[in-house]
Protein backbone atom coordinates (compact mmCIF):
# COMPACT_ATOMS: atom_id res chain seq x y z
CA UNK A 1 0.00 0.00 0.00
CA UNK A 2 1.17 3.93 -1.16
CA UNK A 3 2.13 5.98 1.86
CA UNK A 4 0.17 9.18 2.27
CA UNK A 5 2.51 11.26 1.84
CA UNK A 6 3.71 9.50 -1.71
CA UNK A 7 0.46 10.69 -3.14
CA UNK A 8 0.95 14.47 -2.47
CA UNK A 9 4.33 14.42 -4.09
CA UNK A 10 3.56 14.33 -7.98
CA UNK A 11 6.27 12.39 -10.40
CA UNK A 12 9.51 14.76 -11.17
CA UNK A 13 8.47 14.39 -14.48
CA UNK A 14 5.32 16.17 -13.99
CA UNK A 15 6.55 18.95 -11.40
CA UNK A 16 6.72 21.73 -13.74
CA UNK A 17 9.64 23.94 -14.66
CA UNK A 18 10.64 27.30 -12.90
CA UNK A 19 11.12 30.23 -15.11
CA UNK A 20 15.09 31.41 -14.74
CA UNK A 21 15.56 34.86 -13.37
CA UNK A 22 17.35 36.96 -15.93
CA UNK A 23 20.65 38.17 -14.42
CA UNK A 24 21.14 41.21 -12.72
CA UNK A 25 21.62 44.40 -14.96
CA UNK A 26 24.90 46.48 -13.94
CA UNK A 27 24.71 49.50 -16.01
CA UNK A 28 27.90 51.52 -17.41
CA UNK A 29 28.68 55.18 -15.99
CA UNK A 30 27.38 56.64 -18.82
CA UNK A 31 23.95 54.45 -18.63
CA UNK A 32 23.33 56.02 -14.99
CA UNK A 33 24.30 59.35 -15.63
CA UNK A 34 21.83 59.21 -18.47
CA UNK A 35 19.13 57.83 -16.74
CA UNK A 36 19.75 59.47 -13.68
CA UNK A 37 19.43 62.91 -15.89
CA UNK A 38 16.14 61.95 -17.08
CA UNK A 39 14.98 60.78 -13.45
CA UNK A 40 16.15 64.37 -12.47
CA UNK A 41 14.06 65.80 -15.27
CA UNK A 42 11.11 63.11 -15.31
CA UNK A 43 10.50 60.34 -12.62
CA UNK A 44 7.65 58.93 -14.81
CA UNK A 45 8.46 58.77 -18.35
CA UNK A 46 5.98 58.17 -21.12
CA UNK A 47 6.24 54.89 -23.00
CA UNK A 48 7.76 57.10 -25.89
CA UNK A 49 10.44 58.23 -23.64
CA UNK A 50 11.21 55.08 -22.29
CA UNK A 51 11.27 53.42 -25.90
CA UNK A 52 14.20 56.38 -27.10
CA UNK A 53 16.32 55.72 -24.46
CA UNK A 54 16.45 52.24 -24.06
CA UNK A 55 17.24 52.52 -27.63
CA UNK A 56 19.78 55.15 -27.46
CA UNK A 57 21.36 53.38 -24.18
CA UNK A 58 21.32 49.55 -26.31
CA UNK A 59 19.22 48.24 -23.34
CA UNK A 60 16.17 46.65 -23.20
CA UNK A 61 12.68 48.41 -22.84
CA UNK A 62 12.21 46.58 -19.21
CA UNK A 63 14.98 47.07 -18.29
CA UNK A 64 14.41 50.69 -18.25
CA UNK A 65 11.03 50.44 -16.66
CA UNK A 66 12.91 48.35 -13.78
CA UNK A 67 15.54 51.21 -13.36
CA UNK A 68 13.13 54.03 -12.76
CA UNK A 69 11.08 51.99 -10.81
CA UNK A 70 13.64 51.03 -8.37
CA UNK A 71 15.12 54.96 -8.85
CA UNK A 72 11.18 56.29 -7.72
CA UNK A 73 11.59 53.54 -4.66
CA UNK A 74 15.32 54.66 -3.65
CA UNK A 75 14.13 58.46 -3.82
CA UNK A 76 10.92 57.43 -1.45
CA UNK A 77 13.32 55.83 0.99
CA UNK A 78 15.80 58.71 1.22
CA UNK A 79 12.50 61.04 1.58
CA UNK A 80 10.89 58.72 4.62
CA UNK A 81 14.41 59.00 6.18
CA UNK A 82 15.01 62.36 6.27
CA UNK A 83 13.09 64.31 8.55
CA UNK A 84 10.46 66.92 7.65
CA UNK A 85 12.16 70.19 7.47
CA UNK A 86 15.45 69.13 7.00
CA UNK A 87 17.67 70.78 4.47
CA UNK A 88 19.30 67.81 3.97
CA UNK A 89 22.70 69.16 6.01
CA UNK A 90 24.32 66.45 8.44
CA UNK A 91 23.71 67.29 11.83
CA UNK A 92 27.14 67.43 13.96
CA UNK A 93 27.74 64.40 16.48
CA UNK A 94 28.55 66.66 19.09
CA UNK A 95 26.31 66.59 21.99
CA UNK A 96 25.87 70.19 21.75
CA UNK A 97 21.76 71.74 22.85
CA UNK A 98 20.05 73.71 20.48
CA UNK A 99 19.66 77.23 20.85
CA UNK A 100 16.59 79.20 20.93
CA UNK A 101 16.71 83.42 20.40
CA UNK A 102 16.43 85.22 23.34
CA UNK A 103 16.82 82.48 25.67
CA UNK A 104 19.81 82.36 27.84
CA UNK A 105 21.98 79.30 27.32
CA UNK A 106 21.88 76.97 30.27
CA UNK A 107 25.37 77.09 32.67
CA UNK A 108 27.93 74.60 32.18
CA UNK A 109 27.20 71.85 34.80
CA UNK A 110 30.40 72.17 37.66
CA UNK A 111 33.09 70.14 37.27
CA UNK A 112 33.83 67.64 40.58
Amino acid sequence: MEEPRDLLVPPSSQVPQRRQRQERTVYSALELLELERKFEMNKYPTYQEVQALADRLHLKERQVQVWFKNRRAKLSRQQLQRPQGSSGRRRSKGRTAPTCPGVPAAPAPASL
